[in-house]
């Protein structure tokens, strides 16, 4: 885990040339050559820097697989829409997993396992639902720079394990950003990996009232869990569904997971990246979503991910290197000025900003 004192050390040496960020990069932080990209013909050739994964478990390409034509495309069929690959153009850049792969993999395999026997046999094991989110809880890396790595597995067609999953994630996180306890976190957790239970018993309309139902028969279970899985589709403007109750009528924990199941279907689709699904969830604040957690919300989704080519207001062209705690719009960017390598922190140059990602 990236320790809290970590950027204020990149910031006392950020003065003193490149030479030293790139040893400090590779030494203490695990710095590559990398950056995302989209999947296109202008990654042909190109090779994959993070590996991907099939949702059984299987490894499709292997880090440093050559991509073809061939292999894009049945990687976008699989609902991968990034990828980050080796480009020598892009050292330094640190790439660290909010959950590392193989633990994720392992999750979503009981996940399976778990959401089979509900769908065949009605039943549920609330003991194993709770020692996942407990898994999560324990076992993830949170600082500014940690990656969330949806863009690694993939799956054909929409996989409520992997977006569940996702969803636990992301609540964590705003939950986290909040101030929940242990507790709380917890029993978020447990609500945003079941909020959508009701489509393994149910046709997906009725699937929230359907869902609360079946988890109401499992005392182990709390209120405060179940909820999420009644009420994420409700908007606070009253237009959501199943009971259109607005505001404060809603629980923050099916807020939360509200908020984050829009976040994970929208860049699961792999057409979009952070700062686009941001820009489409921010138009429905105030209908669909609050603000006050939405505002939350985009301080712990760094739309510009490490690793991502970017232009400055200034011209300058540059990748992102490095986020700044609590400020997702004002990373560490470095550029290179007629062959001298900068790093400009957008924190420091407040007449800066990023006016486009150029990946």
């Amino acid at each position: 885990m990236l320790m809290p004192c970590a950027l204020n050390l990149i910031h006392s040496i950020l003065k003193v040339g490149s030479s030293r960020i790139a040893r400090f990069f590779y030494e203490y932080m695990g710095g590559s050559f990398v950056r995302l990209a989209v999947l296109n013909d202008k990654v042909i050739g190109k090779k994959l820097e993070m590996p991907i994964f099939s949702s059984e478990g299987t490894t499709i390409l292997s880090k440093g697989s050559v991509l073809t034509e061939k292999i894009i495309a049945r990687l976008r069929q699989m609902g991968v829409g990034t990828v980050y690959i080796n480009d020598e153009n892009y050292e330094e850049v640190l790439i660290q997993e909010i959950l590392d792969t193989s633990f994720r993999l392992k999750t979503i395999k009981i996940l399976k396992q778990l959401f089979e026997q509900v769908k065949k046999k009605k039943d549920l094991d609330p003991y194993v639902v709770k020692e996942i989110v407990t898994g999560i809880l324990d076992n993830m890396a949170v600082s500014e720079n940690s990656i969330i790595s949806f863009n690694n597995i993939g799956s054909n067609g929409m996989d409520i394990c992997n977006h569940s999953l996702n969803v636990t994630i992301l609540s964590t996180l705003l939950g986290i950003s909040r101030g929940y306890n242990y507790s709380q976190l917890s029993d978020l957790g447990v609500g945003a990996l079941l909020h959508d239970i009701g489509k393994l018993i149910a046709d997906d309309k009725f699937h929230p009232e359907e869902g609360f139902k079946f988890l109401r028969e499992y005392r182990e279970l709390s209120a405060t869990s179940n909820i999420c899985a009644y009420s994420h589709h409700e908007n606070v403007d009253g237009t959501g569904y199943p009971r259109k109750i607005k505001g404060d009528q809603i629980y923050d924990y099916a807020k939360i997971v509200s908020l984050c199941n829009e976040y994970d279907l929208l860049h699961s689709s792999g057409s979009l990246l952070p700062h686009e699904v941001l820009e489409r969830i921010s138009a429905e604040v105030g209908k669909k979503f609050d603000a006050d957690f939405y505002n939350d919300f985009i301080k712990v989704i760094y739309c510009y991910p490490n690793g991502l080519p970017v232009r400055l207001s200034s011209g300058q062209e540059g990748v992102v290197v490095m986020q700044n705690k609590s400020f997702p719009q004002r990373p560490v960017v470095k550029v290179k000025d007629a062959g001298i390598t900068n790093y400009i922190n957008l924190m420091e140059k407040l007449n800066l900003f990023i006016e486009a990602v150029t990946i």
